[in-house]
């Protein structure tokens, strides 16, 4: 999915961040509850979008 959006010509970016996971499940490969992942994940996504904002405002690209 990278390479198929990076070869696009569109620079635009997916907010929310589409992909997820069960948090009553265990991780299979750490052996953790995925609720152990849920600030991790919540930290991420503000991460991401205050980058698209930046980038949006850097390049005068509408919200």
């Amino acid at each position: 999915m990278d390479e198929i959006l990076f070869a696009s010509r569109s620079q635009s970016s997916v907010d929310p961040f589409l992909v997820g996971h069960k948090e009553s499940q265990q991780s299979t490969i750490w052996g953790v509850e995925n609720t152990h992942y849920t600030d991790l994940i919540k930290g991420s996504n503000q991460l991401l979008k205050e980058k698209i904002l930046t980038y949006k405002k850097i390049a005068s690209v509408p919200n």
